[in-house]
């Protein structure tokens, strides 16, 4: 059995992302995860999640999580 490079990095890349956009969303709801969202913040350009105090993830925040992730 063979392990194929190309549906390797697309299972890598599917679990990343859905981990990146978890911890978006567990940051806006909670607050929990701030200094991991900093780091996340230092590697991709334009991520960032508000706090718990601040207003509610719009559309735009949302597709960048998503696209930050992946």
């Amino acid at each position: 059995m063979r392990l194929d490079a190309l549906r390797l990095g697309l299972a890598a890349g599917i679990v990343w992302a859905a981990g990146v956009v978890f911890l978006a969303i567990c940051a806006r709801i909670t607050g929990w995860g701030g200094p991991a969202i900093a780091v996340m913040a230092s590697l991709y350009i334009g991520y960032g999640a508000p706090g718990p105090g601040r207003s509610s993830a719009r559309f735009g925040d949302l597709s960048t999580d998503l696209s930050a992730g992946f």
